[in-house]
Parts: structure tokens; sequence; C-alpha cells
């Protein structure tokens, strides 16, 4: 799922407060070493960071006008061969970034001058997984800027960052869709009923990017139904069986993408049943998002799926019982 095709013009009108931030940075001209764009998944942060990235190298004199989509600098953004811009993701065969990516893929780029534009700008789009060492390896870059270097990260929320890296950040907050924007986007998709759109709400937590991706397939609206059953018995407790944890085990591990796949619909599942109800279950759905990456990393790292899924089902259940009072 990637929310980089979203019109950013969409974007804006949605998140009034994220646009408001942007535009006043890009208008005065005025940037800091570093930013940071948090908010629940499928609210379109790749790709307003996108248009920002885009607006930054921007060649156009009038900055109210940038990006102006016409000057090679916005045509290179476009492609995605602008040589001064550099993508910071995790390596195949991981889910997290590591220091050494930091040592030796970004540090030797940053040292450099910039080859065409005013910045060298360093896009994170997914900061959550950078680990706590490569986090502070990525403090002295963003402590000591090397000429006019800019990091862009993004993340689900600022929990998975260390506050001596959100400090360093000019934070660019978005809000989760109400009703009313959540149908529009939808609906502008293809049509949906405003039942089918209200359950669509309900059931992803306002996540309107797998919203569009299940009304759009087929097979990705049965993994949901399977995950929401999945996620149905893991809080109700009509998960204890080993015969249960088996099957259900099966079910999800056809082969090592699908059983990620299923993993980060299992995150959004259980974020919609979780959250509203209190304290407790914030820190219950905080613990199964570590559990859940923790075995998802396992997956990526060749450990047998299937049995990466017996344990992640287990330690679930030890979080979902657990007394958070």
């Amino acid at each position: 799922m990637n929310d980089e095709a979203v019109d950013p013009r969409f974007i804006m009108q949605e998140q009034p407060v994220a646009e408001r931030i942007i535009r006043v940075i890009v208008g005065r001209n005025d940037v800091s070493s570093a930013y940071l764009l948090y908010g629940a998944e499928g609210l379109g942060k790749a790709a307003l960071a996108h248009w920002f990235v885009t607006a930054l190298q921007c060649e156009c004199s009038d900055p109210a006008s940038r990006p102006c989509d016409e000057c090679l600098a916005c045509r290179k953004c476009e492609a995605g061969n602008h040589p001064d811009v550099h993508l910071l993701e995790p390596a195949a065969d991981r889910t997290t970034i590591s220091i050494d990516q930091i040592r030796d893929d970004i540090r030797p780029v940053l040292r450099r001058r910039s080859y065409e534009a005013r910045h060298k700008i360093v896009v994170v789009p997914e900061a959550d997984r950078l680990t706590p060492e490569a986090q502070n390896a990525m403090l002295k870059t963003l402590e000591e800027p090397s000429g006019s270097t800019i990091v862009v990260l993004i993340s689900p929320s600022l929990r998975p960052l260390l506050p001596t890296v959100r400090s360093r950040c000019v934070q660019i907050p978005f809000q989760d869709l109400d009703y009313s924007s959540f149908r529009s986007r939808l609906q502008r998709q293809g049509h949906l009923s405003d039942d089918a759109c209200r359950q669509l709400y309900l059931a992803t937590a306002g996540n309107v990017e797998l919203s569009e991706a299940i009304a759009a397939s087929e097979d990705q609206s049965q993994r949901w139904k399977t995950i929401e059953q999945l996620a149905e018995e893991l809080v109700n407790s009509f998960f204890p069986s080993p015969a249960e944890i088996t099957s259900w085990a099966d079910r999800l591990s056809p082969d090592r993408d699908s059983a990620r796949e299923y993993l980060s619909l299992l995150t959004v599942s259980l974020r919609a049943r979780l959250l509203d109800s209190g304290d407790a279950g914030q820190f219950r759905f905080a613990d199964c998002v570590d559990v859940i990456s923790e075995m998802d990393e396992a997956i990526a790292s060749n450990a047998n799926v299937r049995l990466a899924l017996e344990v992640l089902f287990v330690k679930l259940r030890e979080v979902l019982n657990s007394d958070y009072n």
C-alpha cells in the first residue's frame, strides 16, 4: 500500500494543519534541518512529503509558485531521480534501518557537495523502522548538518522515535480523517454506498488507503475478512487452544510475503479494536505492535513462517490477557 499516488491537493484539503505549516516553510524559504511528518497510516504523508521535497528543490524564482512542476528539478523529483534527494529504507532482507546504513549509505552522501540543488535532502519514509542505534547515529546529522542538509522523517506516530530525535525536528501532524472526508476520498475512486463507506471507516479505524485497497480488490477484501476474524478471536479470548493456534498459522502462511501482508493488516485491525478502550487499550495496542514487528522482522530474516506465526499468537494472547491497571 502506497499513498504516493494520492493527489497532494486532496491531502491538503484533508490536512489543513499540515498544509499550513508546509506552505509557510516553502513560501518564506525558511528551511530547518529536519522535519517529522507523523500520523496514522493512509493519510497521505508520503504524498505530501513528496510535494514538500519537490517544492524545496524547485528552481522557480517565486517561492509561492513552488513546486512549479515545469523546471528540471521538479521533473527529476517527479521521476524519482533527483541526484540531491536520497531515500533511506530498510535493506531488502530487513524490516529495520540499521546504524550501518546511516554510516555507509547516508553520511558519505551528506559529506559531498550538492550536485544541482540548494539542498541535499534525505527522506526516511518509514522512520519508525530506525533502530535506536540508527536514530542516535542520525542525531549527528541533525545536530551538525553538512551544508544545506534536510532530513524528512515520516512515521505513523511519535512513539517509535527517541525524544532527542523528535526535539530536533519541526513536527508536522496529520489528523485522523473525519467520516465526511473519508467518504469523499473513497467515493472519488468509484461508487460505494454510504453504508459500505461507514463499515470500512469503522473497521479500519479510518485508514482510507487500506479501505481503498479493500474496495478495489476481491483478494484484499478476503484477506481483510480473514484478519478481522482473527483479531476478533484474539481480543475476545476465543483463541486458547494449541490446535486453533496451529490452524491459524496454517491459514496465514502460504508464503513469506503473504504472511507479512497479513501482519500489516492485523496491526490495523487490532488498532480499531483497542485504541478506543482507554489507557489500558492503548498500552495493549503498543505492546501488540512491538510483538508483531518482532515477528515480522523474524519472517523477513528467513525464520520459519509457520513457527513464527505460532509464537506470535501465543505472545499476543499474553499481551491481551495482561492486567494494565
